[in-house]
């Protein structure tokens, strides 16, 4: 072998650069997590306020008004359910990308899960070599006791 480092140690490099990328994964998971909430709550607050405007507008059954006015009234919920529709569109594209990017986390899980057995499994074979000298060792020793 020309290096004097274990295949472990080698691969140490390899599993941080895993751990780094699981990281940001789960950062822009977190992040998209954190939209998602954020636009929920935008959505809530636009159909709470058209069912209140939609209230406010009924309640004054018994008033006169222009036809001009029911109009701009009608324009107006007519603008906030557009707004209430593009607020849900825009939800569910934040919902398709939360999706990616969770699966984008998993994978790197995965990769990280990987390397921590490949690294574990190169630890018990190097324990094992050592445990073998050592016994070759003892075993040599031994014998050069006995012939002496």
């Amino acid at each position: 072998m020309s290096s004097d480092k274990k295949r472990s140690q080698r691969l140490k490099p390899v599993l941080d650069l895993a751990k780094l990328n699981l990281d940001k994964a789960e950062a822009e998971m977190g992040r998209c997590r954190q939209l998602l909430s954020q636009e929920q709550q935008k959505l809530t607050g636009l159909i709470t306020y058209q069912g209140e405007y939609h209230e406010m507008v009924h309640g004054n059954t018994g008033a006169l008004v222009s036809a001009s006015q029911l109009q701009m009234t009608q324009a107006f919920l007519k603008q906030l359910q557009t707004a209430i529709e593009q607020q849900q569109h825009h939800i569910t594209a934040i919902e398709r990308q939360l999706e990616i990017v969770t699966e984008n986390w998993r994978q790197r899980y995965g990769n990280s899960e990987a390397i921590t057995k490949v690294i574990d499994s190169a630890k018990t074979e190097e324990r094992a070599e050592l445990d073998r000298k050592q016994q070759n060792e003892t075993d040599d020793i031994a014998q050069m006791r006995f012939f002496s």
